[in-house]
C-alpha cells in the first residue's frame, strides 16, 4: 500500500524532489559504475595536465540510518515544497516503528 501511496506522491510532487546531476545513488538509470567512471575520468584529466590529484573517501553506508528528519523537512521547506506534502512526510516518518523479534 505504501508503494502505491509513494507513487501518487511522486506523481504529484516529484518535481520538488530532484537532486544534482552528479548525485548517482538512488536514481533510475544511474549507479556506482557511473560514479566510478566520472571519478576515473576526472583523475585522468588532471594527471594528463601534470596536476596533482588528492582524493578522500567517505564510507556513508550507515548515514542512511541516521537522517536528521528536522533537517530533511527544513530542506523541503527551503525548496518551496507544498506544505501538505511536508505534512504527509512528517506524519509518515513520525509514525515509523521497528521491532526485532
Amino acid at each position: 500500500m505504501s508503494k502505491l501511496f509513494e507513487s501518487v506522491l511522486l506523481t504529484l510532487h516529484g518535481e520538488f524532489l530532484t537532486s544534482d546531476y552528479l548525485q548517482y545513488g538512488f536514481k533510475k538509470g544511474s549507479g556506482c559504475a557511473h560514479a566510478v567512471f566520472t571519478f576515473t575520468e576526472s583523475v585522468k584529466y588532471f594527471v594528463r595536465r601534470g596536476r596533482k590529484v588528492h582524493c578522500a573517501f567517505l564510507d556513508a553506508s550507515k548515514a542512511f540510518d541516521k537522517v536528521l528528519l528536522n533537517g530533511l523537512f527544513l530542506k523541503l521547506l527551503i525548496r518551496d515544497v507544498p506544505l501538505p506534502f511536508i505534512g504527509i512526510m512528517i506524519n509518515w516518518y513520525s509514525g515509523l516503528q521497528c521491532a526485532v523479534i
